[in-house]
């Protein structure tokens, strides 16, 4: 298998689970099941960060030869917003989560968050231009990540950059 396959399917099966856990998180919060909808918010803190890092410090740099610097920017952006929901419902109280127009606004922040996810797995063509070498890093970069698990919350910190990550 080729490490263009190799990062191609590694990056669909984060997008299908990231699709999942958003989806379940959205039908908690409409159910009005706040513990489990906080609960679920902090597992994805936890098991997106490497995913997430993956995407801010090696696949969008190297979709900027393809993309331009203003749709990348509006992906890192779109992180920020998504990790704002996830911490906010991780971070809210039975009221809070049970009031209609706060869980109809979290509702509504899950949904852009999972458009984002649905997108971001289409830009996969976008990298179309790169050399076998270029996704031999990237698969590597993608399984260091995943070895160091940081948490969706800290990867933006600059203590977590891989000295190995934007070779590409």
């Amino acid at each position: 298998m080729s490490y263009k396959d190799k990062v191609f399917e590694a990056f669909h099966a984060d997008h299908a689970a990231l699709g999942q856990a958003l989806h379940e998180l959205r039908t908690q919060l409409a159910g009005g099941e706040t513990a489990k909808a906080r609960k679920s918010a902090a597992k994805l803190d936890r098991d997106a960060g490497a995913h997430i890092a993956f995407e801010e410090n090696d696949f969008y740099p190297a979709l900027k030869s393809s993309l331009s610097a203003s749709e990348v920017e509006a992906m890192y952006r779109e992180h920020a917003e998504g990790l704002a929901v996830i911490q906010d419902i991780a971070d809210a109280d039975d009221a809070e989560l049970l009031d209609p127009l706060v869980r109809a606004s979290f509702i509504v922040r899950i949904e852009a968050l999972e458009g984002h996810v649905a997108d971001c797995g289409d830009l996969f063509g976008a990298m179309g231009a790169l050399t076998e070498d270029q996704f031999e890093t990237l698969y590597g970069n993608l399984e260091y990540w995943r070895s160091q698990a940081p948490h969706w919350s800290i990867v933006s910190a600059p203590e977590t950059l891989n000295p190995q990550s934007q070779r590409t």
